[in-house]
C-alpha cells in the first residue's frame, strides 16, 4: 500500500511540474509535457490521465470545449495525499 501511495505522489508531482504553474492546460499539452518530464509517460493516453486524476478525487474538466487539467485540482489531490500545501 505504501508503494502505491508513493507512486501516486510521484505521478501527481510530475503532473504538477508539467502544468508549469499555469491555471489550466489542455490534456494534449499536459500529456506531452509529462513525456518531457519522464519518458515513461510517452505511452499515456487521455484515459490514463483521466483515470489517475479520478483515482485522486480530481477530474479532467472542460474549458471552452476542450478537455483540461486544472492546477487547483492537481494541488488539491497532492494536498489530500500528503497534507502539504503546494
Amino acid at each position: 500500500h505504501v508503494h502505491l501511495v508513493l507512486q501516486a505522489q510521484i505521478l501527481l508531482a510530475d503532473l504538477h511540474e508539467a502544468l508549469r504553474g499555469e491555471v489550466r492546460v489542455t490534456t494534449r499539452v499536459a500529456l506531452g509535457r509529462l513525456a518531457e518530464v519522464d519518458r515513461s509517460y510517452e505511452a499515456w493516453t487521455f484515459q490514463t490521465l483521466s483515470e489517475l486524476l479520478a483515482d485522486h478525487g480530481a477530474k479532467v474538466a472542460k474549458s471552452d470545449g476542450q478537455s483540461v487539467v486544472r492546477r487547483s485540482d492537481v494541488e488539491a489531490a497532492l494536498t489530500e495525499r500528503d497534507g502539504d500545501e503546494w
